[in-house]
């Protein structure tokens, strides 16, 4: 990426376009009928776009195309040239363009992020960075076309619906002001906690159930479509605290790993504190979590100790600051650049 092209960008706030030089199977082709303006951007090949706020990989698919068994798996690489500093963007966000495109035979289906890129911070002595993209584009097979796909849907379907059966069911899980109708077989199948809880002469044994508390009724329902379907929330708003700290209890380490690694990619400075603690309590084992959680502290550092939670962690977790200190130190020792200098995620 020239600067030249960068500075075009970022003074019109538009994006720059690369089209791929492979063309993706059963994508629109020029025998579609396109808007008008709309014939130079869409591609078999499909198209990469980056701009000053956010990186997109996008597809056009004939209409008649079910745009949910298409599958994009978009990661991207932003570089400098001397290969020093490289920033990985994992898109995370599925993108829809229909209506707006008010194409006759296309939809358009990408996956992105929304993040405001500091290309100053990239630049060689030529003024120019790398951008890479890998990017997968694979269609599932419908389950008529795949035996084995349709018996797993069906089993998971199955499972799914014996969760809160009534007629099967033989132990209650209380919540708050909610109920659930649980399998002590189930349960106990997926989580070695609930299996010593009725492997043993317990209340919960004795009385079939099971009551949890200081823990909030979505928290646990999300817990318990978990254990019965083995579906990880994918939905960041799902993946709270109060999730990560259910899961914890009943040794899910699926769910940890899921919540943990949603934090560290939503981190500001105004949680960065908090989850560094949480990745210390629950996956202290998780390096690369843990280095990255300092790595954006070290990058806003001036920011970090003024906030009011960093008192608090000197007064209570000394060991954890002086980890932190010591990083501080060895970054104020190098030529800094890193990840959270060159985007901020929006």
């Amino acid at each position: 990426m020239r600067k030249e092209d960068w500075d075009e960008v970022d003074q019109r706030n538009k994006v720059f376009g690369l089209r791929l030089n492979s063309a993706i199977p059963g994508t629109c082709n020029e025998g579609h009928r396109l808007p008008p303006g709309w014939q130079d951007k869409i591609y078999e090949g499909g198209r990469f776009f980056i701009g000053k706020y956010g990186i997109v990989f996008v597809t056009w698919w004939p209409k008649d195309v079910d745009l949910d068994r298409i599958c994009i798996q978009a990661e991207f690489k932003l570089k400098t040239t001397d290969g020093k500093c490289i920033i990985d963007i994992k898109a995370g966000q599925r993108v829809l363009v229909g209506g707006n495109v008010d194409c006759d035979d296309c939809n358009a289906l990408g996956f992105g992020r929304l993040v405001t890129i500091n290309a100053d911070m990239l630049y060689d002595e030529e003024g120019s960075f790398l951008v890479e993209a890998n990017l997968v584009v694979e269609m599932k097979p419908k389950e008529a076309d795949d035996p084995s796909l349709k018996v797993s849907n069906l089993y998971r379907e199955e499972m799914k619906s014996i969760l809160n059966d009534e007629k099967s069911s033989d132990v209650i899980v209380t919540v708050e002001d909610k109920e659930f109708k649980c399998h002590k077989a189930v349960l106990s199948a997926r989580s070695v906690v609930f299996k010593n809880t009725f492997a043993h002469n317990t209340v919960e044994s004795a009385t079939n159930t099971i009551v949890i508390k200081e823990s909030p009724a979505q928290a646990v329902e999300d817990m318990l479509k978990y254990i019965y379907s083995g579906d990880v929330p994918d939905d960041s708003k799902s993946l709270t605290f109060e999730l990560l700290h259910i899961a914890s209890m009943y040794q899910l380490s699926p769910i940890v790993e899921a919540c943990l690694k949603n934090f560290v990619e939503m981190l500001d400075v105004a949680s960065c504190i908090s989850t560094f603690k949480l990745v210390d309590r629950y996956a202290p084992q998780d390096l690369n979590l843990r280095e990255k959680v300092i790595m954006f502290m070290k990058c806003k550092a001036v920011e970090v100790v003024d906030e009011e939670v960093w008192d608090k962690l000197m007064e209570k977790s000394p060991d954890l600051v002086k980890e932190i200190v010591k990083a501080l130190a060895r970054a104020a020792k190098e030529k800094h650049k890193c990840e959270f200098c060159v985007v901020t995620y929006d």
